[in-house]
């Protein structure tokens, strides 16, 4: 008798944690198709169709949404590299214009290389070198965003000509919706010698034009994150401008990027982790606020504000806090490397994806988020 209620209690709190999730969580990989899918990486097209790119071992997919992220159709191969960069933020990136999508990724070579769609993901053509060496990154870390007009620009942790995860800022751009990119470009060296070398950096355009770049730096023994702005479509950036106030004295890197979400020209919202805390910086006084305990945050800017994503620890707890609340939703109960992505202008679904399962079994889950106020 013990032993069944027990058990009865036992699953009135499975159903309990169960019926406090949000029921629109999709599953976008199906299982038997592709069991290892890792690193989800999303972008929301003008016309709000859902792009969501992963890696699996070598290979790499992308799966889209057209009915606002209901359903994803069948994953449809992009490309193979030898020795893809996956995990702890690495993997393919995604970007999404009017005109095409295009997906990054970095292997072995240490290059990063871009693939092109122009058909909303049925086909993919490349790759196209967005770097103009090899060898440029040993780690594979990096981000892509597209503009309104086509434009798409990528950073990444560059090491070239220095000593390994010696890495500084690179960048290079695109005006044709990436068939091909600019010659790469230096936007930031630490007088100390190299930036934290296992965090990826972040980018975000604004309606404008201006782009927007964030790193964690490694200034004074400090890992903090540093903002530039550009305004000339990233020929040259403005002066670095640390985030928040507070420092994080650390001699090993966390390994955890922050966020960077554009609520409008020239306003942004930023977010990281700083021992095990969640913080977030207001961007007219750079004044931070201190949002929950977690880890690997991720943002996105609507023009009602900014949505934000993290997880408790590693493969735990997933939080969202979206604009209008003033406490987080929880999304799901085990998760890793959740990121958050929204429309161009803010006007359409914003979604979040993120990894789940054991390892050789692990999968990716999605959730349209613009409803949960």
């Amino acid at each position: 008798m013990m032993r069944c209620k027990a058990i009865s209690v036992l699953l009135l709190l499975i159903c309990g944690i169960r019926s406090a999730l949000p029921a629109d969580v999709v599953r976008v990989v199906p299982k038997a198709e592709i069991p290892e899918a890792r690193q989800p990486q999303a972008a929301v097209g003008p016309d709000g169709t859902i792009y969501i790119t992963f890696g699996n071992r070598e290979n790499f997919y992308c799966s889209v949404s057209t009915d606002g992220g209901k359903s994803y159709g069948v994953p449809v191969s992009v490309g193979q590299i030898r020795r893809l960069r996956l995990g702890y933020r690495k993997g393919p990136r995604i970007a999404a214009s009017s005109d095409a999508v295009v997906i990054t990724a970095m292997g072995r070579a240490a290059e990063i290389l871009a693939w092109r769609s122009a058909d909303c993901g049925k086909t993919w053509q490349g790759p196209t070198s967005v770097t103009d060496a090899p060898d440029v990154s040993n780690q594979g870390y990096h981000a892509m965003a597209a503009g309104r007009d086509g434009q798409l620009f990528c950073v990444w942790l560059d090491q070239r000509g220095q000593m390994r995860n010696h890495n500084r800022i690179f960048c290079a751009g695109s005006n044709d919706g990436g068939k091909t990119w600019s010659e790469d470009r230096l936007i930031y060296e630490s007088p100390d010698g190299f930036v934290c070398p296992c965090c990826q950096p972040t980018v975000a355009y604004d309606a404008n034009g201006a782009i927007y770049v964030m790193w964690r730096n490694n200034l004074d023994g400090c890992r903090d994150f540093y903002l530039a702005i550009s305004k000339d479509g990233g020929k040259t950036f403005g002066k670095s401008v640390k985030q928040g106030l507070g420092n994080w004295k650390l001699q090993v890197c966390p390994m955890d990027g922050g966020g960077l979400a554009v609520i409008a020209p020239g306003k942004t919202t930023t977010v990281w982790q700083r021992k095990n805390q969640i913080f977030r910086v207001d961007p007219e006084t750079n004044q931070e606020k201190l949002i929950a305990p977690g880890v690997l945050p991720w943002a996105a800017g609507t023009k009602q504000g900014a949505y934000v994503v993290w997880v408790t620890k590693r493969n735990s707890n997933l939080w969202l806090m979206s604009p209008a609340a003033s406490k987080p939703t929880k999304l799901a109960v085990r998760a890793n490397d959740p990121m958050i992505a929204a429309p161009p202008g803010g006007e359409g679904p914003v979604v979040a994806v993120w990894e789940a399962g054991r390892r050789g079994s692990r999968t990716i889950f999605a959730s349209v988020v613009t409803d949960h106020e």
